[in-house]
């Protein structure tokens, strides 16, 4: 279903914009949409360029959809074209009009060039990012972004003798320094690159070896579901989440006895990239009605895809799949480098997005309603719709107490759904929707909060927020939630919140004059003081209680970015 995820370009199809890029994705039913990573003033970059209404394959051709726009200065005046839309191989896409009308071709773009980073070649150093360019002979060269004391930022850290193929092993160079002191202490030694395929590289000295992972490349984090991993339990729900390191865990969001919701159910052991088998480990029960009866047990874990992932165990296989369209409840925390990772930042534009912007973003989310797994009609989407008129705007479409039918009523509320479209990091709904973020950020750093004490009430965190919170707290790190969160003045209104089983308080303190956070009484409906945090607001950790009745943990404001 995902055969055709990966980067895109199309030379002829633009006309007089000439080449632009794109990402293209495939939904859990094998849907194709193509999100331009560069515009044009008619359709900008992160904007939809076309998508498929019906399953895409090799060799088949389907009815589709192109976005167009005749007047760039309309913020209004987006709509969609009909297309076909065929696949000519995996690597070849023809979009066309009508009988006789206009087609253009899109090819998988193979290129190395931008940012990477590697998390294992550097030793004690750690991450640290390169630019890979390629030369007129079409050899590469990785020149570092992030340097250490032996190889400085700037300097070349490796480069190839000849060109980069997938799957074929070159001749290089790396480039080291034994004696930081020295400035001409510079030598090159021999290496062994191999390019696996369009997202990795490896690099090898002797026995060492590091991978180096296009930095914009599409993570495993995120929603994910398998039909036939579980016998007969069935469907279930899993969190990704991929580590600094490329490691891999699996947390259940739907549960069964054996493994309830919010346990980790498998976990790779190495580094996860597509085309790779690595060993992980599977967590099991046999007796329900036992709190300590969890084991591990030896698994392999195959990436087919950034979307597709096959687990092995005892004879048998479960497939894993990416569901864009689930939506995750609980509040996801990043650590520093996810954050520079995520999907969120990778689209973050320089410029916030006006309350026209903003306003064009939503309806054209709810056009796509189906896709989404957002249904916001009749007089629902016109009450949310008038709130971009009143001050405030898209910080009253985030406080709304207007009911939707967001995944069947589950998340019945409009605010529930971006804060998972955030949780859950899925490029092409981020990009989808970050006109409304961004409006909402700029609308709370209008104001500089007075300071003070805000508590948030929530459910006891997941495993590997817990893991962010130690590590953080251990060693002055900084962690960020994804969401946008809310808080209040209120210690008794926030633990009204809290559920009865599994209950959680967040205690934090705001600086005075901290523009990460606003007070959003004048835009809410409830009477509260309430403070709403900018997605991502980075915090130190000060202390936590796992043991407090209830459990809490106690955070500072460090930034409003």
């Amino acid at each position: 279903m995902s055969c055709f995820a990966g980067r895109w370009y199309s030379e002829d199809f633009y006309g007089s914009h000439g080449r632009e890029r794109q990402r293209v994705f495939s939904d859990s039913q094998g849907c194709v949409r193509a999100i331009k990573e560069t515009g044009d003033p008619n359709i900008p970059e992160g904007f939809t360029t076309w998508r498929t209404l019906a399953p895409l394959s090799e060799g088949r051709k389907v009815n589709g959809c192109v976005q167009v726009r005749q007047d760039p200065g309309d913020p209004d005046g987006f709509e969609e074209m009909s297309v076909t839309i065929e696949a000519i191989t995996t690597d070849h896409i023809r979009v066309s009009y009508g009988r006789g009308g206009h087609s253009g071709n899109f090819h998988r773009d193979g290129s190395l060039g931008g940012d990477w980073q590697s998390c294992d070649f550097y030793g004690p150093h750690g991450v640290e990012r390169q630019r890979i360019q390629t030369d007129r002979h079409g050899c590469t060269e990785a020149i570092k972004i992030t340097g250490d004391p032996n190889v400085p930022a700037g300097y070349m850290t490796w480069r190839s003798k000849s060109p980069l193929q997938p799957g074929k092993a070159v001749p290089g160079v790396v480039q080291i320094r034994s004696d930081t002191s020295d400035p001409n202490g510079f030598s090159l030694i021999p290496a062994t690159i191999t390019q696996f395929n369009a997202d990795l590289i490896k690099v090898t000295i002797g026995s060492h070896t590091g991978n180096f992972v296009r930095q914009a490349a599409i993570s495993f984090t995120g929603p994910f579901f398998s039909q036939d991993f579980y016998g007969p339990h069935g469907k279930e729900r899993v969190r990704l989440v991929q580590s600094t390191r490329n490691t891999v865990t699996a947390t259940k969001v739907t549960g069964d006895p054996n493994v309830p919701a919010g346990k980790v159910t498998w976990r790779t052991s190495g580094q996860l990239f597509p085309g790779v088998v690595v060993p992980g480990k599977l967590t099991v029960r046999s007796n329900p009605s036992d709190p300590n009866g969890f084991s591990e047990l030896d698994i392999q874990v195959k990436a087919l895809s950034w979307d597709h992932i096959q687990v092995f165990w005892r004879g048998t296989t479960g497939n894993f799949h990416r569901e864009e369209g689930f939506l995750a409840g609980f509040c996801e925390v990043a650590t520093e480098q996810a954050f520079a990772n995520s999907n969120y930042c990778k689209h973050h534009p320089r410029t916030p997005a006006s309350c026209a912007e903003a306003k064009q973003a939503f309806r054209r989310m709810c056009s796509v309603s189906q896709d989404m797994s957002l249904a916001i009609q009749g007089s629902a989407q016109t009450e949310l719709l008038s709130m971009f008129d009143q001050d405030g705007d898209a910080m009253r479409l985030y406080t709304a107490d207007t009911k939707t039918g967001i995944d069947k009523g589950k998340f019945g509320k409009f605010y529930k759904y971006l804060n998972c479209v955030l949780n859950n990091d899925t490029e092409r709904l981020i990009a989808e929707a970050m006109p409304i973020f961004t409006r909402i950020e700029n609308l709370i750093r209008m104001e500089a909060h007075p300071g003070g004490i805000v508590y948030k009430g929530s459910e006891e965190p997941r495993d590997h927020t817990w893991n962010a919170l130690e590590t953080a707290l251990r060693y002055g790190g900084i962690i960020r939630f994804c969401q946008i969160q809310s808080a209040s003045s209120d210690q008794i209104i926030a633990e009204s919140f809290m559920p009865d089983e599994h209950p959680f308080l967040w205690i934090i303190e705001i600086p005075r004059g901290f523009r990460g956070g606003r007070q959003i009484e004048q835009f809410s409906n409830f009477n509260e003081k309430e403070t709403c945090f900018c997605p991502y607001t980075a915090f130190k950790v000060r202390s936590f209680d796992q043991r407090g009745s209830p459990p809490r943990c106690n955070l500072v404001c460090v930034s409003e970015y």
